[in-house]
């Protein structure tokens, strides 16, 4: 599997449980927009020793306010995705994912919440 088929792999899953209804997704890197729009970024991090049938990587996806607003809602939502990644267990190619640690949060310099999501996954190959 490619970053991109990955990527793909967890907008859709997003899709379908509507967390990504009203952001905009976006993969590697964050683009700013207009002041109402929200983000949703899905990063790579990482990944772990390659094995014959298995690749262990890590991801990420950032979340991200609109500016000056929207704090409670997202991080809601930020619990949801969480919840569902330890309740799926799985996300299309990747058999197995989990969530590493709790939701970390910070500011943009334009006043945007920021919540990031790390999670392992177990990709067959």
């Amino acid at each position: 599997m490619k970053p991109s088929d990955i990527y793909s792999e967890i907008t859709e899953w997003l899709e379908v449980n509507h967390f990504s209804d009203g952001f905009d997704v976006q993969y590697r890197f964050w683009k700013d927009g207009q002041q109402l729009d929200k983000f949703i970024v899905i990063q790579r991090m990482g990944g772990g020793k390659p094995e014959e049938a298995l690749i262990r990587d890590s991801y990420r996806m950032l979340l991200i306010s609109e500016v000056d607003g929207g704090q409670s809602a997202l991080e809601d939502l930020a619990f949801s995705i969480r919840e569902a990644l330890i309740r799926d267990h799985k996300i299309g190619c990747m058999t197995y994912v989990e969530p590493i640690g709790g939701i970390n949060q910070s500011m943009s310099d334009r006043n945007r919440l920021v919540l990031e999501i790390n999670f392992n996954t177990i990709i067959s190959r």
